[in-house]
């Protein structure tokens, strides 16, 4: 019997609550230099729901204001952290940032070179608020999380 999967905003929900008691940083990076490899099964949409969860958890440990993904046309990509200061991490490549942009868009809903809508995670018994951007800037594709002060 296979199992059933739960729908991509549950699914990074529960990433976020399996991956709290781990270092994000850590873990950011090590998904982001095996990219699919990373998952047992080589699934890169668990990869890419495993690297969202990620940067919101490593946002909130950091206490930043946003967490950004950039891809260009070129197959550049970057993962930058505004907090006290700007500062990059180690991006993925751009298959499975072009497979986390199709995540976040399906678990939103937001389509268009420009959106943004809010989106809520419940986290074991709290909730966050967080903010989700998709904006085109020159020849950069960003996708925005903007996260509360905590």
């Amino acid at each position: 019997m296979a199992m059933e999967k739960h729908g991509l905003h549950q699914r990074l929900q529960e990433y976020c609550e399996c991956y709290s008691g781990t270092d994000p940083k850590e873990e950011l990076t090590r998904l982001s230099l095996a990219g699919p490899s990373s998952d047992v099964m080589g699934d890169a949409e668990e990869v890419a729901i495993k690297l969202l969860g990620l940067m919101v958890l490593y946002g909130l440990r950091e206490n930043a204001s946003q967490v950004e993904l950039w891809r260009d046309q070129y197959e550049q990509t970057r993962l930058q952290v505004q907090g006290l200061g700007k500062y990059q991490l180690p991006a993925p490549g751009p298959k499975l940032v072009d497979k986390v942009f199709k995540v976040m868009r399906a678990v939103t809903h937001l389509e268009g070179e420009r959106a943004r809508e809010p989106l809520s995670l419940g986290l074991g018994r709290d909730s966050l608020s967080l903010d989700v951007e998709f904006d085109r800037s020159g020849p950069w594709e960003i996708l925005r999380i903007s996260l509360p002060r905590v």
